[in-house]
């Protein structure tokens, strides 16, 4: 769960809406049987009674005139809650009762997104042939397909597609099923998208494609599968920043040197001028740094504010990192648009150690 912090909202289930977290707010996934049955003991409603599987309660609680759809307190229902959980039992008699399979709770979520993220392909099947709606979508915009991807469930995946799932479904922010199995490194699910024709260049509102994505988070045998499917290499997000900018910023060396040896461009530049290493030197990334090097990377490229490598690396004070452009024979007498040295630069950020540096390298002038 931790890897995927990016997309954590809650999850409402009863009496605790802010207690169980998830990645996405609509999914009771498995973690919550317990808390069902806790809510059940408190409640006795039927939406905790079908999400801890209490059969013979979810009957009584029907025959006694309870709407099969009742939605409860904090906007779940029964059928929803019932599917998360796995239990195919307790939704078979609230279909016969009437539920609707394709009703949805406060974020917008059908049963057949709980039960793609849980991973169940009995519960899965269940509502397909009941007639759920393959592309229903959270209030994000997250589909069936987006879930089961996500969460890993390979067969789920399969099913969603066999039944005429949309392989490029976007959420509202441009996310597709690719994207979210690229950047959490799930490479048979990317392998099943991209067999399913899945856009393998396809960006987010924000312009990154499932390559950069995977690149981002080191995830090689991602970027690999992607890049054999005819993933574009240059391709750039809105800032101009290419899938070498996003290894280079997060200190993904590996990823780095994968596209460096598919002679990705390194010297290339954002819209701003900055470049791969500028970046790496900014965030403290020496082994990123070093496949750049190896690769010929300019030392003295300039952003269009006239910082280099060597002035990012004094400006944030990484020691190990001045002396690696350093020992490279960066120019320690550059100055910037404003004529403000690397020496300057690091005095004024507090890095009296750097600045020692970048003397005994032949650093002149004063500061």
């Amino acid at each position: 769960m931790a890897r995927r912090r990016g997309l954590v909202l809650l999850l409402v289930a009863p009496l605790w809406a802010a207690a169980f977290v998830s990645r996405f707010a609509t999914y009771p996934g498995s973690h919550l049987g317990r808390a069902w049955k806790v809510a059940l003991r408190a409640t006795g409603d039927l939406v905790a009674a079908a999400g801890a599987g209490n059969t013979k309660q979810v009957d009584d609680l029907l025959r006694s005139g309870t709407a099969p759809d009742a939605v409860d307190s904090n906007g779940q229902r029964p059928l929803i809650a019932a599917a998360g959980q796995g239990h195919v039992k307790v939704m078979e008699h609230l279909l016969e009762a009437g539920a609707d399979v394709n009703a949805v709770n406060k974020q917008n979520a059908s049963a057949l997104i709980a039960a793609a993220f849980a991973g169940g392909l009995a519960p899965l099947r269940m509502l397909l042939a009941a007639g759920a709606n393959v592309e229903a979508a959270t209030a994000s915009g997250a589909t069936p397909l987006a879930a089961a991807a996500e969460g890993n469930k390979t067969e789920v995946v399969s099913e969603l597609l066999s039944a005429g799932a949309a392989v490029d479904a976007a959420d509202v922010t441009g996310v597709t099923p690719l994207h979210r199995a690229a950047m959490f490194g799930l490479v048979d699910i990317v392998l099943d998208l991209l067999e399913a024709d899945a856009d393998v260049d396809c960006t987010t509102d924000a312009l990154l494609t499932a390559l950069m994505l995977a690149a981002r988070a080191g995830h090689s045998d991602v970027m690999a599968e992607l890049i054999e499917a005819g993933a574009d290499i240059e391709l750039r997000d809105k800032k101009g920043g290419t899938a070498l900018f996003e290894a280079a910023r997060c200190g993904q060396s590996e990823a780095a040197a994968l596209l460096l040896a598919l002679e990705a461009d390194v010297d290339t530049q954002r819209e701003d001028g900055a470049s791969p290493l500028m970046v790496a030197a900014q965030g403290g990334k020496g082994g990123v740094m070093q496949e750049l090097l190896q690769a010929n990377a300019t030392l003295e490229l300039a952003r269009e504010d006239g910082c280099t490598a060597l002035m990012f690396g004094a400006m944030s004070g990484h020691g190990p990192i001045v002396d690696v452009m350093l020992k490279a024979r960066a120019d320690p007498n550059n100055v910037d648009k404003n004529g403000v040295t690397a020496v300057k630069i690091a005095k004024q950020n507090g890095h009296p150690d750097v600045v020692s540096k970048l003397r005994a390298a032949g650093a002149s002038g004063t500061i």
